[in-house]
């Protein structure tokens, strides 16, 4: 990729931002409740399985492309603890991820205050464990 940004470590932070959506989204955490408020039967989720394929390859995409910006800002920034990429990836979900979903909200048809917590709580758990995991990869 670039000499200054490792190259496995944009993959494998991507690859855990996908681990944290898996997890936030199943059953065990927040999957049901994710189903109901955004309208979603279990037979209409079995029903269009079928592009979940090609919709996880483009979450993927997003991933890394998440991934390396923020290992960028890393290397700008010189980041030298955890500490330090957790505010950076907080602060960023703060100033870019969060205000942008919520003014989405805001104009939104149908609001959903509950959903916007919802999904805004997952890319804020995922940008900070994409942030920790490029730290202790050496990003």
């Amino acid at each position: 990729m670039f000499e200054w940004l490792s190259t496995i470590s944009v993959f494998l932070a991507a690859v855990v931002a996908m681990v944290v959506g898996y997890l936030w989204y199943s059953p065990m955490l927040f999957g049901n409740k994710w189903m109901k408020l955004s309208g979603w039967s279990e037979k209409e989720m079995k029903k269009n399985k079928a592009g979940m394929g090609r919709m996880y390859f483009l979450s993927f995409v997003a991933a890394l492309i998440t991934a390396f910006v923020l290992g960028f800002v890393f290397v700008w920034e010189g980041v030298k603890t955890a500490y330090s990429a957790v505010s950076i990836s907080v602060i960023l979900w703060i100033g870019f991820v969060m205000t942008t979903s919520f003014t989405q909200e805001i104009f939104s048809r149908h609001q959903n205050w509950e959903l916007f917590a919802l999904d805004s709580g997952h890319r804020l758990v995922a940008l900070v464990a994409t942030g920790l995991a490029l730290f202790y990869l050496g990003y």
